[in-house]
């Protein structure tokens, strides 16, 4: 008779439905997804944070006399550096200078000299 009755409760013989305990967080199917979310941000959040930071230490390290390159492609030299203005001589014939915030600023060309021949 208890057979019967258990099959019905549909529970297997020596378990009680009302003890058994929920599953963990670690044991559910929320473990992948916070393992996604910790790669997700070590990889790509961190790196852009790393990448920013090397960026704005770039920009202030600017001085005269570096070649640069604009984010539009403008090649120049830099004559006088501002708080935000950075002036670009770019015709060396005609002494045509133009004005750039620090953010228009896309790579320092003498840096990236040393670093070829450095490999």
């Amino acid at each position: 008779m208890n057979f019967v009755l258990n099959l019905l409760a549909q529970t297997t013989p020596g378990t009680n439905p009302t003890t058994a305990a929920p599953p963990s967080i670690l044991q559910g199917p929320m473990l992948p997804l916070l393992l996604g979310v910790a790669v997700l941000y070590f990889f790509v959040f961190r790196a852009k944070r790393n990448q920013d930071k090397a960026r704005t230490q770039q920009l202030e390290k600017l001085k005269p006399g570096q070649r640069i390159q604009t984010i539009g492609g403008i090649l120049g030299t830099i004559t006088q550096v501002n708080d935000k203005e950075i002036t670009v001589k770019v015709d060396e014939t005609n002494n045509v200078k133009i004005k750039f915030t620090r953010n228009a600023i896309h790579r320092v060309q003498d840096e990236d000299k040393d670093k070829t021949e450095a490999k």
